[in-house]
């Protein structure tokens, strides 16, 4: 009977590391586009939909064609597979008297976002928000 359960144990045991917060995160890229132009210096957040403890936001910073690579809140690459909440933001300073700072994004996209995203367990290079309009 030993010979059974310590086998089973070293298992178990293997199975449950892997399983842990922080594994399981799949690469994901994409590329933003406002007005049918690559948004650039954008902010683009991955809130996850069911919260968990250990949930951590996603997020990755455009570049000048507008591509992305999201990256943990630890700093660690890639996202957990699941539904996502998308914010999509640019900060400009602004004037002080019209309150210093201004986001070029439509609150549709950002605070009161109506994107969505659902991260596959091998990860993507399609995770694409080319539609967005600023009017």
């Amino acid at each position: 009977m030993r010979r059974f359960i310590i086998p089973c144990l070293i298992v178990f045991v293997a199975l449950a590391a892997g399983c842990r917060g922080g594994g399981g995160r799949a690469p994901v890229t994409g590329r933003v586009q406002m007005d049918g132009q690559p948004l650039t210096n954008a902010t683009v957040s991955f809130i996850p939909r069911e919260k968990t403890s250990g949930t951590h936001l996603f997020s990755g910073q455009t570049d000048e064609t507008g591509a992305y690579t999201l990256k943990a809140d630890d700093g660690q690459p890639g996202a957990v597979p699941g539904d996502y909440r998308v914010e999509i933001s640019v900060i400009d300073r602004g004037s002080p008297s019209k309150g210093g700072l201004h986001n070029r994004v439509p609150a549709r996209y950002n605070h009161k976002s109506t994107l969505s995203f659902t991260v596959p367990p091998a990860g993507t290079r399609e995770a694409n928000f080319l539609d967005l309009q600023s009017k």
